[in-house]
């Protein structure tokens, strides 16, 4: 996973989700021939917070509605675009 450009991208779908819900806004989605995408976030000391957080399981607390929305929101984004 290369950040450059004070970008953050990630192909871990859950890990985006993750991120959605605690309010980290998405600044892009690229799709790769054959379908795997990559999601591109802000990068800041507050991302790499909440991804240990998620990678490391320390208390990795998020709201089940926020965390479901942020699902549908993903498969919706990788169906119909960015």
């Amino acid at each position: 996973m290369n950040q450059s450009n004070n970008q953050f991208p990630t192909s871990n779908f859950y890990l985006a989700a993750y991120l959605l819900s605690h309010g980290i806004d998405m600044v892009n989605c690229d799709r790769e021939y054959g379908g795997r995408a990559t999601f591109v976030f802000p990068d800041s000391q507050g991302l790499r917070g909440r991804v240990g957080e998620f990678t490391f399981g320390r208390e990795a607390l998020v709201s089940a509605p926020a965390f479901v929305g942020s699902i549908k929101k993903l498969k919706s984004l990788l169906h119909d675009g960015f």
